[in-house]
């Protein structure tokens, strides 16, 4: 499933400028830009300690609040 979400992210964004709000995603990393641009618009909100668990597996209702907050940021824009 992590991989899911990262080829989730890179079809979805255009690389940003600046760097990760999560402590750990380290700056360098190749997919900071597009962790960094899903928490601004609001797709991809990390755990409640901060984190955003790069590694860690995504369960089904994790997905599905991906799939939501991604449809609610198309049907805004």
């Amino acid at each position: 499933m992590p991989l899911l979400v990262s080829f989730f992210i890179l079809f979805y964004l255009i690389l940003p400028a600046s760097a990760s709000p999560f402590p750990d995603v380290p700056e360098d990393a190749w997919y900071a830009p597009y962790v960094e641009e899903v928490a601004q618009d609001g797709i991809i909100e990390g755990y409640p300690d901060g984190r955003y668990g790069s590694w860690d597996p995504v369960n089904r209702a994790e997905l599905s609040k991906v799939i939501v907050n991604l449809q609610k940021n198309l049907t805004q824009q």
